[in-house]
């Protein structure tokens, strides 16, 4: 048995054969299966096997449970121009039937059917291939009298999460401690009491049900509440009562799912538990490799970074990470032999999680989770990719490239998702690609393609492949398509009997429970519109207005309430789309070739009216030009690093930031640019009475706006316009944005609005809160005091003040470990400057 690297263990997939796809899902429970959202239109993500008809002696048959729409098929002829006679030899049949059963099981229902299939195929050159294989599809090839290429049912164990486990053991490819499997929740509880004994310091574990599907089988086990001591000291029985309580505390990946129905399936197929590997944020990926197997000879043909959220796979990227793919592919190749010597005959792939080593990052430790024995969601991206671009996994490089030798990569999602896209028809979703120039180009071997697109109208969902020559482009091609989506899903406004009820407090409660995955599809809402729209963080939460982000030179973002109980900044957004200056603004843009993005930074604490949910926003942007996950982001944060991370995304796509915020007393505006080269330059052009310089590198930790932006570039502003509830900080939060956009593109400001510039401070140090603090007399915001007043007291004692200095942002709120006021001295160019109060 060899492992073979080159080109031709995938080519059976077309030439002078006839192939018979059964879409099905086989051995895969149909409870599991129920979980995930349009899962009947899983089975068009096999349409990309009719790619195979470029051959012009290859027949296809390719059944469904129902029919699937004749657009469908259109755009899958469209992407091969150059075939000839594709209907001739192209069978579509369908079992009229939508009912929960296996797609195999209605098809041996229907002998007529399968006489069809005889009658259009050449049996000694046809094969059967599925999604996952079991029984019903084995019977199904037996009676066509052709081959069947997928896992046979004495392997199929090994794509069960026990069997990965066993495969992963008899191959030494390193896998998470854990126990095997169990057929009841105390049979489990008491396996995992055991390990508990010998591994005190255990603090979580993953419950995987066997035959779990897409991550919706997965459950996480929190053990933290059993302390050392208990492990130690008490009994087998009564640890494993402990752990009985943990388990009906699980935090499940199903969102409907509930422990009855939860143990329920573990008697049913059975569910291991391996522990949880946990590490700081940003240090820990999940990649994957991808191998083909005919006639006991394997091959690897791909790598990829999942995407995932929480342990649900949603997209990917190829390839993967430098660092580990030749180490991935290895143990690839390792499996592959392993699988090819059982009898393993198609696709199959092995998840993994890769972590950072702490001391050396250019290391990472490989842990192998779980074998996907089927053609999973990683599986028709790449054989799309190969096929359209002529492309070839280089076994030395590990990344697929052209014949001409250039080098393709892609993105790809499952979960191109909103509630906008309702409604919208394949036809509709495929002229708005062709009219915007988005669909796949043979010329450049560039561009995006369509699967699962009988999804979009009734769930707003649709998968895509976005094809492009760098990681880079194809992200960046992902967001425009979504952007696009959305704005023309919002181009013909939808009609409903169902008066609104935003505001609500059920509504509030669904919009903000458990359910993450929803409110952050929610929250990731755009349009490239702003015409009768506004902000609102119950709905709407970003607008982009002006050119498309391909043809913007300047992309002016424009952020409010990142404290979300400082709310003028948004108010004076929406008065200014009310009156409709942002849209005429959007008219100058679209001439400048810039673009205006305005955005709601943290809209739960907006809707409570209170400064942050839990964490601090400005002080958790995840600084840095590396990478980060918006999974380590949510892991260490929760809700507001699931927007810290939306924020810095948004910040390191643009040129220009302006930061809108206000304080609890009254202030006058007050601006503190960045570092970055330009930032005081456009802030001496706004209207503002204070320009402080270096304030953003005193607060109490790092991790602001201004300091990402100035980690990445980007010319920021941050500013104060006053007090929260004021009607005058919102009339100077219209004016700031204003004069912002007219800076950033030099339009003179006319004689008779022109104001003095604001005066020029510097910071040069901070006082923290400490335990009492309280300031002994009021201080106004920029009052100047002389050196050796008291200003304040705390429990460590006087708080005195060494020299002279201006105060700025003295705290009405002290809170503990945060900033009670910065210290200021006038820039070289000012001597005392004018102040609202001096001692």
């Amino acid at each position: 048995m060899t492992v073979q690297s080159g080109p031709a263990l995938h080519s059976w997939e077309g030439h002078d054969q006839d192939i018979i796809v059964v879409p099905s899902f086989g051995c895969l429970d149909q409870r599991e299966l129920a979980k995930v959202d349009g899962i009947c239109h899983y089975e068009e993500r096999m349409l990309n096997v009719l790619f195979s008809l470029r051959y012009s002696e290859t027949r296809v048959v390719f059944i469904t449970s129902e029919p699937l729409d004749p657009d469908i098929i259109q755009y899958y002829k469209s992407l091969m121009p150059k075939v000839t006679d594709f209907d001739r030899r192209l069978l579509l049949l369908n079992c009229l039937d939508s009912s929960r059963r296996s797609l195999s099981t209605k098809i041996l229902e229907r002998p007529r059917l399968i006489q069809r299939i005889k009658d259009f195929i050449r049996p000694v050159k046809a094969f059967l291939t599925c999604f996952t294989g079991s029984e019903g599809e084995e019977e199904i090839a037996r009676q066509l009298g052709c081959k069947y290429v997928s896992a046979k049912e004495d392997i199929v164990r090994y794509g069960t999460k026990a069997g990965s486990r066993e495969a992963f053991a008899e191959c030494c490819i390193p896998h998470p401690q854990g126990v095997t499997e169990s057929f009841s929740a105390s049979e489990l509880a008491e396996k995992i009491a055991a390990l508990l004994k010998q591994d005190h310091k255990l603090r979580k574990m993953v419950v995987k049900l066997n035959e779990g599907f897409a991550g919706m089988g997965n459950a996480l086990l929190d053990l933290t509440s059993i302390s050392t001591d208990e492990r130690q000291k008490i009994p087998k029985a009564k640890l494993t009562g402990r752990v009985v309580t943990c388990l009906e505390k699980m935090e499940f990946c199903a969102k409907s799912e509930t422990w009855l129905g939860y143990s329920q399936q573990i008697r049913r197929m059975g569910a291991i538990a391996e522990e949880y590997i946990e590490c700081s944020p940003g240090r820990i990926t999940s990649p994957s490799v991808q191998v083909v197997v005919r006639d006991q000879r394997s091959e690897v043909i791909s790598t990829h970074e999942q995407l995932l959220e929480g342990q649900t796979y949603v997209g990917c990227i190829t390839p993967c990470n430098a660092a580990y793919r030749a180490e991935l592919m290895e143990y690839g190749s390792r499996l592959g032999e392993f699988l090819a010597d059982k009898g393993m005959m198609d696709h199959f792939s092995i998840d993994f999680l890769a972590v950072q080593d702490e001391l050396d990052p250019t290391k990472y430790l490989l842990t192998a989770l779980e074998i996907n024995l089927r053609r999973g969601g990683t599986t028709h991206p790449q054989l799309t990719t190969r096929v359209l671009c002529n492309a070839e996994l280089d076994p030395d490089e590990g990344v697929l490239k052209n014949a001409i030798g250039e080098r393709k990569v892609y993105v790809a999602t499952d979960h191109m998702l909103s509630d906008s896209f309702k409604g919208l028809t394949p036809r509709d979703l495929l002229e708005i690609m062709k009219m915007n120039n988005l669909s796949f180009s043979h010329e450049t071997q560039t561009g995006a393609v369509f699967h699962m697109i009988g999804c979009l109208s009734q769930y707003g969902q649709t998968g895509v492949t976005c094809i492009a020559n760098t990681i880079e482009d194809a992200e960046q091609m992902m967001i425009d398509i979504r952007q696009l989506l959305l704005a023309e899903s919002m181009r013909y406004p939808k009609s409903s009997m169902i008066p609104p009820t935003l505001h609500n407090s059920e509504v509030k409660k669904e919009l903000y429970g458990d359910n993450a995955a929803r409110a952050q599809r929610r929250e990731d809402l755009e349009v490239q519109q702003a015409n009768a729209f506004e902000l609102d963080p119950l709905g709407l939460i970003s607008i982009t207005v002006g050119a498309p982000t391909e043809l913007a030179d300047i992309r002016m973002l424009v952020l409010c309430c990142v404290h979300g109980n400082e709310v003028p900044g948004l108010r004076a957004i929406n008065n200014l789309l009310h009156r409709g200056e942002l849209q005429r603004w959007a008219k100058s843009c679209m001439a400048k070739n810039s673009q205006l993005r305005l955005m709601i930074a943290n809209p739960k604490a907006t809707v409570l009216g209170k400064r942050c949910v839990e964490h601090n926003l400005n002080r958790i942007m995840p600084e840095g030009k590396g990478r980060y996950s918006l999974e380590a982001m949510r892991e260490a944060y929760g809700y507001e690093g699931e927007r810290a991370f939306a924020v810095a995304t948004a910040i390191r796509k643009s040129t220009h930031l302006l930061d809108i915020h206000s304080a609890s007393s009254p202030a006058p505006v007050h601006l503190f640019p960045g570092r970055t080269k330009g930032s005081k330059e456009l802030a001496l052009q706004c209207p503002a009475g204070f320009l402080v310089s270096e304030i953003c590198y005193f607060t109490s930790r790092p991790g602001t706006t201004i300091g990402l932006a100035d980690e990445v570039g980007v010319v920021a502003i941050g500013a104060e316009v006053g007090q929260h509830n004021d009607t005058a900080s919102v009339k100077a939060a219209e004016d700031l944005i204003k004069g912002f956009l007219n800076a950033v593109h030099n339009i003179p400001v006319p004689a008779d609005a022109k104001r003095a510039p604001p005066t020029e401070l510097t910071c040069v140090g901070v006082e923290i809160v400490k335990k009492g603090f309280s300031f002994v007399k009021p201080i106004m915001p920029f009052q100047f005091i002389t050196g050796g007043t008291k200003v304040a007291e705390d429990d460590e004692g006087d708080i005195i003040i060494k020299k002279d200095a201006f105060i700025a942002l003295p705290t009405t709120l002290p809170v503990v470990g945060e900033e009670a006021f910065f210290y200021c001295e006038a820039a070289p160019s000012h001597s005392r400057s004018p102040s609202i109060g001096s001692d």
